[in-house]
């Protein structure tokens, strides 16, 4: 009889445990590197909102809050000395209701001002030609008046300051008591009503440096 050869029958192919191994091994570093960067950048948005956060109140506390400008300015025309009963008055108007603080630029020719009796009060003027109608009024105390920065004025907010012509009116001291504020004034780089001046320097033909400041400003 004829033998037959036969094959026995192949065991089944292993799977191919080092290859399984090293897809888990990237996997798990893929994870590992994923999770890293996840950290990462968690730690890195929450160390920036914390910068922001001081950055805005150091911003606030140097500068206060963050106005619009009633009007852009350019260069100086001329500076007006808060004494000797000196008084400047300057419209404007807003498109924004609850106006509640203006910033004023002003200077102190480098020296603190004295303890002196300034004053602003705000008007609106009515229809008709009738006499405007205080709204607001405060003083103001020149020693806290920087040289070339902003004085914040602040008052409760009027609701309806988007419908109102306003007039911020600024006067200083009867007498001169030496060292005191002054009141820039700077032409406007668009069409605005100048301010009026009622002065010993004499008539000058500029705008007020103000910013309008409205509740929720922030830098």
């Amino acid at each position: 009889m004829r033998a037959v050869a036969t094959t026995a029958p192949s065991a089944a192919t292993p799977p191919a445990l080092g290859t399984d191994a090293g897809l888990q091994r990237g996997a798990c570093r893929l994870l590992a590197w994923a999770i890293c960067l996840g950290v990462i950048l968690a730690t890195g948005s929450t160390a920036f909102s914390t910068v922001e956060w001081h950055a805005r109140a150091a911003f606030r506390a140097r500068f206060g809050r963050p106005g619009e400008p009633m009007v852009d300015v350019r260069d100086l025309v001329g500076v007006v000395r808060l004494a000797d009963g000196a008084e400047v008055e300057q419209a404007f108007h807003t498109d924004r209701d609850d106006l509640d603080g203006l910033q004023l630029r002003t200077v102190n020719w480098k020296t603190t001002p004295v303890a002196a009796d300034c004053r602003w009060r705000l008007e609106v003027e009515q229809e008709g030609g009738a006499p405007r109608r205080v709204l607001r009024t405060g003083r103001i105390d020149p020693r806290r008046a920087g040289d070339w920065s902003f004085l914040e004025i602040g008052f409760p907010a009027l609701p309806d300051s988007s419908r109102q012509r306003l007039v911020l009116v600024v006067s200083g001291p009867a007498d001169d008591p030496g060292a005191v504020m002054g009141l820039p004034l700077f032409n406007a780089a668009a069409p605005h009503p100048p301010a009026v001046v009622r002065a010993a320097e004499g008539p000058l033909t500029g705008c007020l440096h103000l910013m309008l400041l409205h509740p929720g400003a922030a830098p």
